[in-house]
């Protein structure tokens, strides 16, 4: 008995200091130039003209409302994002985001040991969550994504421990209320309800006759569950989302082609299947028993793929929960091996304190560039803001960190929405609201410099560090009608296989109306232009414009 309550002493202290990690870098993480701005504001019918900011609880429902409409049908979540992004404020979600960290460590760990927690399953649930699953900062510290990936499966985990509760009891009207109560789980994110929608169907289907399904608990929570995923789902912006091309051809290939993309991303359900098949040829009984408590899981896992593909986006955060399924299964198969606990518990916990002290170093000097930004953004007469970059990092490991674990306040490139030069930019024009600036720029610090020092030429383009944007002294009463790009000539023969299939085979290249802007500094006016993607940026070699 002292044992059990020693192991849960340590255990518990365990999760408390994973919170504390997780805080600070919570709290280090800034509000960035993203949807973190939009969602500050009542949503537009247009989904450009952000007006009005969020005041009231009021604000939020009518905002989402128009949000069903022309986003998507995660309402519930959205009003949360809402609720403390115009309300409420960050410093409270850290603090309550911190809290429901350790409780997915601590529900995840339990769900995958029936229930019997450990040290070692804590450690491998914590590895797995911060070094294996691609994208931690899209999910778990990207203020917008939080309420989608990490409030959304604790929500979800909720679920699936109030099923496995009342699944076996009768029916009653505290039972029925529960089952009521899923409704509003089935309403939180479809890349999660609706594959868990279709697992509880199929296990009503395939126990008819054993459990006399209609009169069960898992009958009514699997109706009001899948209502709520419904509604999720049925929203007219998520219909568009899913299928806005010209024809059905396109549209399969691009899901297709888009899907294969995201499946290059996944580690944990590679580590699952490995895993997996190692158990069922070495250890064919601890597997059969595994998979006969888990084969739903395996059942959800397929669904998730059904989102994923269905999504038409590549960012890490579409196989998160394909992810997160393939970590309760593999976890479960790690803890049935019996084997290297102890060496395992000790590997998991020193390879995250190396990948943390890296994360928090950058993370500590993004907080800093965030502060300066802020206080030029404070400033009254500061119209240009200047952006101090991270240094591009030197070797693979630390690439993984900005890759996986940092988002700068500000970002440039041609991926990014929120452009942050052009006046008539959705994020920009939200922004002048907050900060009453009549006219506002995002520049590298090391163009603001280079600008300063007169060191802007009018023959020849200007980088910044990074090659995002470039730059170009222009005559002072000139309006820009277009803006090309020359390209150099390429031999696609010479070009490796993946290139020749995304090269850019035309001579120039017209850079799309949201992509540059004009701006005045110091009696001088400059054009300031994206840098296109890879395969037309490495072929520039100068620009044309024309005049209004």
């Amino acid at each position: 008995m002292k044992r059990l309550i020693a192991g849960q002493k340590y255990q518990l202290a365990y999760i408390l200091i994973i919170g504390i990690l997780y805080y600070i870098l919570c709290h280090l993480a800034p509000i960035t130039l993203s949807d973190d701005i939009l969602y500050k504001f009542v949503w537009p019918h247009d989904s450009e003209s952000y007006n009005s900011p969020i005041a009231s609880i009021l604000d939020i429902i009518e905002s989402q409302y128009i949000h069903y409409q022309v986003v998507n049908g995660r309402s519930i979540i959205h009003f949360f994002i809402q609720l403390f992004d115009g309300i409420i404020g960050k410093e409270a979600c850290n603090v309550i985001s911190s809290i429901l960290f350790g409780c997915l460590i601590y529900m995840t760990s339990k769900l995958a040991s029936q229930g019997k927690n450990s040290l070692f399953g804590l450690s491998i649930t914590s590895a797995i969550l911060f070094l294996l699953i691609p994208g931690f900062h899209n999910e778990f510290l990207f203020f917008s994504a939080l309420f989608n990936y990490l409030w959304a499966t604790i929500a979800t985990m909720c679920f699936i421990f109030m099923v496995y509760h009342i699944k076996d009891k009768s029916m009653s009207v505290c039972i029925l209320g529960l089952c009521m109560s899923s409704f509003f789980f089935g309403w939180l994110h479809e890349g999660i309800t609706f594959p868990i929608t279709l697992t509880l169907i199929i296990y009503c289907i395939l126990n008819y006759h054993k459990h006399k399904i209609f009169k069960s608990p898992i009958f009514f929570c699997t109706v009001f569950y899948a209502l709520g995923t419904f509604v999720c789902l049925s929203s007219p912006g998520t219909i568009q989302r899913i299928g806005h091309q010209d024809s059905l051809w396109q549209l399969m290939t691009q899901k297709i082609f888009f899907g294969g993309v995201n499946l290059l991303h996944l580690r944990v359900s590679y580590l699952m299947l490995a895993v997996s098949l190692f158990s069922f040829y070495k250890k064919r009984t601890v597997w059969k028993e595994h998979f006969n408590r888990y084969k739903y899981f395996y059942l959800t896992w397929i669904f998730t793929f059904i989102p994923v593909f269905g999504s038409g986006a590549t960012e890490t955060r579409v196989i998160f929960y394909t992810e997160f399924i393939a970590t309760i299964i593999v976890i479960n198969l790690l803890i049935s091996i019996h084997k290297y606990q102890k060496g395992l518990t000790i590997g998991c916990n020193v390879a995250m304190l190396l990948m943390y002290i890296p994360v928090l170093h950058y993370s500590l000097e993004n907080y800093k560039n965030d502060q300066y930004i802020l206080q030029q953004l404070n400033t009254p007469q500061v119209e240009i803001v200047s952006v101090p970059q991270i240094r591009p990092a030197s070797n693979p490991i630390l690439t993984s960190v900005f890759d996986n674990y940092l988002r700068e306040p500000v970002k440039f490139g041609p991926f990014e929405l929120a452009q942050g030069f052009v006046q008539n930019n959705p994020y920009i024009k939200c922004i002048k609201v907050l900060f009453d600036k009549d006219k506002l720029y995002f520049l590298p610090k090391d163009i603001v410099e280079k600008m300063k020092r007169n060191q802007i030429k009018k023959t020849f383009f200007t980088y910044n560090t990074h090659k995002e944007l470039m730059v170009l002294e222009i005559k002072a009463n000139c309006q820009i009608k277009e803006v090309k790009l020359l390209l150099k000539d390429e031999d696609l023969n010479s070009l490796p296989f993946y290139k020749r299939i995304l090269a850019y085979r035309e001579h120039s290249y017209i850079v799309p109306e949201g992509y540059y802007d004009t701006l005045s500094y110091h009696q001088k006016k400059y054009l300031v232009i994206c840098c296109p993607t890879r395969n037309i940026a490495r072929r520039i070699k100068n620009i044309a414009y024309l005049y209004k």
